[in-house]
């Protein structure tokens, strides 16, 4: 299975901005829009392949996460464009990166190898190393970015001409929900399992 330990934003603020990139990309040819029904607005902590049957333990230890999560509250930083998809980014809390890191520490050992490898560039000697420790490339380590993925489009063209148009407020929400969901190659994810609350 392919899995991710995700924060979840109030739903107000998931709608929020699925609105806003809704409008912004009429006329442009979107590969994906997160829209909070097919694909799931999150903040990823940590993506991980396990066997179906070591479920339920990922998710034992995610409920006992929770329970002990710092307050974090989360502000945005900005749009962004990652080649042909858009990010809302996020600040870098300090409580943040310790949870995710100790999550890592303790899902890791579960994992049954890496998650699928979508880039099209080869994969520098750090991330190669992350790959071969962790099992995931991005997203982690000093590549930890807090984000909301948007969209992916067609072209690095069109996601810049939405870049320059579209208009997020500063969204701010203190971290509540913590989720065990599946995820497809790419990372998005397709299907909450389960919400504990924090």
């Amino acid at each position: 299975m392919l899995l991710d330990i995700v924060i979840l934003p109030p739903l107000s603020v998931a709608s929020l901005v699925a609105d806003k990139v809704k409008k912004a990309s009429l006329g442009y040819r979107a590969e994906f829009l997160v829209d909070n029904k097919r694909l799931w607005h999150h903040v990823s902590l940590f993506h991980v392949v396990v066997a179906r049957n070591r479920l339920p333990l990922v998710l034992r230890l995610v409920n006992s996460f929770a329970a002990n999560l710092p307050k974090v509250i989360l502000k945005s930083k900005g749009v962004v464009r990652e080649s042909r998809s858009l990010w809302l980014e996020f600040t870098y809390p300090r409580g943040l990166i310790k949870y995710k890191n100790q999550v890592i520490q303790a899902l890791a050992p579960l994992r049954q190898g890496s998650m699928p490898y979508t880039s099209s560039h080869p994969l520098t000697p750090l991330r190669k190393r992350y790959r071969e420790c962790y099992g995931v490339y991005y997203n982690i380590g000093r590549f930890f970015h807090p984000h909301f993925t948007l969209a992916k489009y067609a072209s690095k063209r069109e996601a810049e001409e939405i870049l320059r148009k579209l208009r997020i407020p500063t969204i701010s929400f203190s971290v509540s929900i913590l989720a065990v969901a599946q995820v497809n190659d790419y990372g998005q994810v397709t299907r909450i399992l389960k919400r504990f609350r924090v």
